[in-house]
């Protein structure tokens, strides 16, 4: 993949050169950036803001300094309003790139609604074909809508993503608003269970390979996304105890 490629995705040149030295350097500091691609500072800083309105790159705190993470480029494609041929085809070298940098753990944080829904989208990247998830339905359907919800689950059926699913019995809804339906369950590639009644979830937790996608309420409104063997193992064990001890829904 060159920058020309993505170029042809509608990045202007020195932004497609930003965006792939993120990609073959891993998170970055301004000043690296600058060094890697030959730009000064102050266009590197404007042109990585234009990028993460774009949802192609996010930020991290390390030493509380900002690094610029590269994001595959699923909100700016959505944002083409088309999922194209040419940006399909390089969505498999772009995941290639990014697995390529040593291990490093990373926290990206996400803002508002799209945020949260971008996390969402970065759970489908999943290599293990399962998510498992505790989730408030009524709390997240209040965050990004029953319309985004319903696309969330057709593209990832498409892709043959298993979801196991605890959800907060306090936080049920219509059936048919949610789309969550026993009914549906083997159709969503779906087993969905009632956690207990001691849980209190607010917004969502999802676990995929390495990561722990968070998603809060509409009342908070923001998204994580950890990136972490050792926090996606210890979520993990909580979630399947819990599973373990819950009993399907009707």
């Amino acid at each position: 993949m060159t920058t020309q490629d993505l170029i042809s995705l509608g990045l202007q040149e020195k932004e497609a050169e930003l965006y792939m030295a993120c990609i073959e350097h891993g998170p970055s500091k301004a000043k690296d950036i600058a060094k890697y691609t030959s730009l000064n500072r102050g266009t590197t800083y404007d042109l990585a803001r234009s990028l993460m309105k774009k949802g192609l790159l996010s930020t991290t705190q390390k030493r509380n300094i900002t690094h610029f993470v590269a994001m595959t480029p699923n909100k700016y494609i959505r944002q083409l309003d088309a999922e194209t041929e040419a940006a399909r085809a390089l969505m498999p070298a772009i995941e290639a790139l990014l697995k390529t940098g040593s291990y490093r753990p990373t926290i990206k944080f996400f803002e508002g609604s799209e945020g949260i829904k971008q996390v969402y989208e970065e759970t489908l990247n999943c290599t293990g074909k399962e998510i498992v998830c505790m989730v408030s339905v009524q709390e997240i359907l209040d965050a990004v809508g029953a319309d985004f919800l319903n696309y969330y689950t057709k593209k990832r059926v498409r892709r043959h993503i298993h979801l196991r699913c605890l959800k907060d019995p306090s936080g049920e809804v219509d059936e048919y608003i949610a789309g969550y339906s026993s009914g549906t369950d083997a159709l969503a590639l779906r087993e969905a269970y009632l956690g207990p009644e001691v849980i209190d979830i607010a917004g969502n937790f999802m676990i995929f390979d390495d990561t722990v996608a968070l998603m809060s309420t509409k009342r908070e409104n923001f998204g994580v996304l950890l990136h972490s063997h050792e926090f996606a193992v210890m979520f993990r064990h909580i979630f399947n105890s819990l599973w373990l001890s819950c009993v399907p829904t009707d």
